[in-house]
């Protein structure tokens, strides 16, 4: 499997995960302080996360890594975006460093994809 075909995969999932299915109250709720909708910031980010997470699976999965596999590339993403956007929210980062950390996290669990197909084969 090549490399470039599973990041451009992992990017267009991130496209669609990170950015068309987080509603603008989801990005409100998860940065905000006080609670939204009786949900904690980090609840709610948590969610956000466990999409992304589902999204790398899906990619994973496509592509022909094992389940087991996908788990744990699903669980690296979400423990890397969930501190990633938690780093933002805390202003410690731009929006822009946000963006670069997500897109190198999606290289990493692309590249773990093509060791993990070639590996299994």
């Amino acid at each position: 499997m090549q490399y470039g075909y599973i990041l451009f995969l992992m990017l267009m999932a991130h496209a669609v995960c990170d950015f068309a299915l987080q509603s603008d109250w989801m990005a409100k709720a998860k940065a905000s302080i006080v609670q939204s909708a009786g949900l904690p910031w980090w609840y709610v980010m948590a969610m956000h996360c466990l999409i992304n997470a589902a999204g790398v699976y899906a990619v994973a999965a496509y592509v022909g890594v094992s389940a087991p596999l996908c788990a744990m590339i699903a669980a690296m993403e979400y423990i890397a975006h969930f501190a990633t956007d938690a780093t933002k929210r805390r202003l410690y980062i731009s929006a822009i460093s946000d963006q670069a950390f997500h897109v190198v996290a999606k290289a990493a669990w692309a590249w773990v994809c093509v060791v993990g197909v070639e590996g299994a084969a």
